[in-house]
């Protein structure tokens, strides 16, 4: 475990820089409960809201796979910041439109949003990194992940029981799409997208 935490000392500086990006998003990266509590806070019978938990994870079975072959064919920080474009309109969905079709489209999009990112991230980390350092990698991120889901869950408890759902899910839909836009710039402008060495993506 603390071999994990020890390996910032030792990363390379492509992975930290992306790490940065993908732990600002855990940061908010709050726990599904939350949209199933506006759900259900919305009006909707347990069994309703059940059934978009069910969608959301159907459509993430279904995507997950036909997503991971486009990403091999694409740039998969673009794939990775469209999925959180979709997380953002999930968010944006159920803060200002708590009504049965605009949330069973939230759950869809969620769904997405987890196929589009899930699978993505451990790939990009582990590409930036030599083979041998690729479980210290992962082991790190996890560690540090898990982490700021605490604090997520902390943060957007006290947001929603302070100032209502609706400040809560629309401040988290912002930062989605900060961090979207922020990884596409500064991946373009220092050419990282293009760029590529032997066994390593920049």
């Amino acid at each position: 475990l603390f071999r994990h935490f020890s390996f910032y000392k030792t990363a390379p500086r492509r992975y930290l820089v992306f790490l940065v990006f993908v732990l600002l998003f855990a940061v908010v990266n709050s726990s599904d409960m939350f949209l199933l509590l506006r759900a259900k806070e919305a009006g909707m019978p347990e069994s309703e809201v059940l059934m978009m938990y069910i969608l959301f994870n159907l459509v993430f079975a279904l995507a997950a796979f036909p997503i991971g072959k486009m990403a091999d064919c694409m740039n998969k920080k673009t794939v990775l910041s469209a999925g959180l474009l979709f997380y953002a309109a999930t968010y944006v969905l159920m803060a200002f439109f708590p009504s049965k079709i605009p949330l069973d489209i939230a759950f869809w999009l969620y769904g997405l949003y987890y196929a589009f990112t899930q699978g993505i991230i451990k790939v990009l980390l582990i590409e930036k990194v030599h083979s041998s350092y690729k479980s210290n990698a992962i082991g790190f991120y996890e560690g540090i992940n898990s982490l700021c889901l605490l604090l997520a869950n902390a943060c957007a408890g006290l947001i929603w029981y302070k100032l209502g759902p609706v400040y809560m899910l629309a401040f988290t839909a912002s930062t989605a799409v900060i961090i979207a836009v922020a990884l596409l710039i500064y991946y373009r402008n220092t050419h990282l997208f293009a760029r590529k060495i032997p066994g390593i993506e920049q």
